[in-house]
């Protein structure tokens, strides 16, 4: 009788974090570090425009997912998912954007959250 190999390990989740407020990175950070049984690494921005930057700058590998404050001191989260979808072919990236202030919408709820805070699916493109 054989043992059986260990199952590969997978990749981690590339995770792209926009939001201006450092503690709501944080928090996000270890809200999904915590409930995760895989691993993530992630990329923040603080702007709008700088998500915007970081995004285009890895399109080889495009993030698994991104993490969108809605309200940006630079522009609102349905601008910088217009932008990102503005003549380029790009692979789909699930989309969460934060509203702090939401407390019923539970459309997607991330495992570990504190209320009220609620991520809300878009299809940008």
């Amino acid at each position: 009788m054989t043992a059986l190999a260990p199952p590969p390990a997978l990749a981690p989740w590339h995770i792209l974090i926009i939001d201006d407020s450092p503690d709501d990175r944080a928090e996000m950070r270890q809200m999904l570090l915590r409930s995760s049984e895989r691993r993530c690494r992630f990329t923040e921005a603080e702007l709008g425009e700088a998500g915007l930057r970081a995004f285009r700058a890895m399109s080889a590998h495009p993030p698994d997912c991104i993490l969108l404050d809605y309200n940006l001191p630079d522009m609102n989260a349905q601008q910088v998912l217009a932008e990102l979808c503005v003549g380029a072919d790009l692979t789909p990236s699930p989309t969460g954007a934060n509203f702090s202030l939401v407390a019923r919408a539970s459309r997607l709820r991330v495992k570990g959250a504190s209320p009220p805070r609620v991520l809300r699916g878009f299809a940008p493109c």
